[in-house]
């Protein structure tokens, strides 16, 4: 958007130097005023844009709780709308803030009717969603080893856990297949451990222990143990 601006700043310039008489005063200072009032409009509507990504997190609700801390940063929700027999989990908002600028951000609100992407999720790797998708906020963690990255996990469906990664600066999230939620963080290799149940043939369930990296590949599976 920005090389859009400067090359239509251009453009008025090479018009007001290129401009028949263009040695008239009073016409140069047109121009020039011409000029200025469009690169302060730009300026303006850049500073608007930037204020409109910000706005939603001016205003931390007074109900919002801490759900993670590090030396930087403060994770906050806030319960939205209680869970109804429409909505089988609460609707919640997820916060952050900068300890250092106190610049608060609000990152996402959840949808408890997300769509289901568990068929999607070929060869165990985690699928792209949008943040209007991430159905539930229960526990978030900050990644031990990103704090621009929160783990974000719910069980909207009364039966398995959602596990989310959320990119809090691109504005991207992965949705993990494991649905059983973060068992622990393999800090040295940048991994997420997650339990996922199997099923026996002869019946009966039991879990396995999945490692991911946290853009969602699959690197491997470990038996837990029989439920």
């Amino acid at each position: 958007m920005k090389s859009i601006h400067f090359l239509a700043i251009a453009a008025l310039l090479a018009l007001a130097s290129c401009k028949p008489g263009s040695t008239n005063s009073s016409e140069s200072q047109k121009d020039t005023a011409n000029i200025s009032a469009f690169m302060s409009t730009e300026a303006k509507t850049d500073a608007s844009a930037e204020a409109a990504d910000q706005a939603p997190g001016a205003t931390l609700p007074s109900s919002a709780v801490v759900a993670a801390e590090n030396a930087n940063r403060i994770i906050y929700t806030n319960v939205e709308r209680e869970a109804t027999d429409a909505e089988p989990a609460n609707v919640v908002s997820v916060w952050i803030k900068d300890k250092k600028s106190g610049k608060i951000r609000k990152i996402l609100v959840t949808n408890p009717m997300a769509d289901l992407r568990w068929e999607d999720m070929r060869n165990r790797h985690a699928v792209e969603v949008t943040l209007d998708q991430v159905a539930a906020a229960e526990k978030v963690l900050f990644l031990p080893w990103d704090d621009s990255k929160i783990l974000i996990e719910g069980c909207p469906d009364a039966r398995n856990i959602w596990t989310y990664v959320v990119d809090t600066d691109h504005k991207t999230a992965m949705q993990f297949p494991a649905k059983e939620g973060l068992t622990r963080f393999d800090e040295s290799h940048h991994y997420l451990l997650m339990s996922d149940y199997r099923y026996h043939d002869e019946g009966g369930r039991y879990s396995v222990e999945e490692t991911y990296t946290e853009d969602g590949a699959f690197v491997k599976e470990e038996l837990i143990g029989d439920l």
